[in-house]
């Protein structure tokens, strides 16, 4: 199942893009764990912060298997960087991705910033672990 949603360039939208993928999930029988939910919180979060223009969710899921892609008008994706200290007040949002993540990257995309990632997700009724 392939879902895609468009919200506006605001922080507000950030538990509506949660809400957007945890309902998603659901009707296609995957449980919505907090490792995809918060994946999606950072990747709407560094599209508000970082981006421009709306923004797009995307989500694939196929037998437990979640694809998710961010899209904005910020023209350039971000890098990859180190977790930062923990002093430091930001930057831990690609990291948390990172790991929480089996794979993940950023690029350009017909000159839209794009983010994705692959979590596993159980089917409603199995196994709520995803972390390592």
């Amino acid at each position: 199942m392939h879902l895609t949603e468009t919200f506006e360039h605001d922080a507000r939208e950030i538990s509506h893009s949660r809400q957007f993928v945890s309902s998603a999930l659901e009707r296609s029988g995957v449980q919505a764990t907090d490792d995809v939910l918060l994946v999606t919180s950072e990747m709407v979060t560094n599209a508000v912060l970082h981006g421009a223009g709306q923004i797009e969710v995307h989500i694939d899921i196929d037998a437990g298997c979640v694809h998710l892609e961010v899209y904005d008008e910020g023209g350039s994706p971000p890098a990859p960087r180190p977790m930062p200290e923990a002093t430091a007040r930001g930057g831990r949002g690609l990291p948390l991705i990172g790991r929480l993540s089996s794979a993940w990257g950023a690029r350009l995309d017909r000159g839209r910033t794009l983010v994705w990632a692959d979590l596993s997700a159980p089917t409603l009724g199995g196994s709520s672990s995803l972390s390592s």
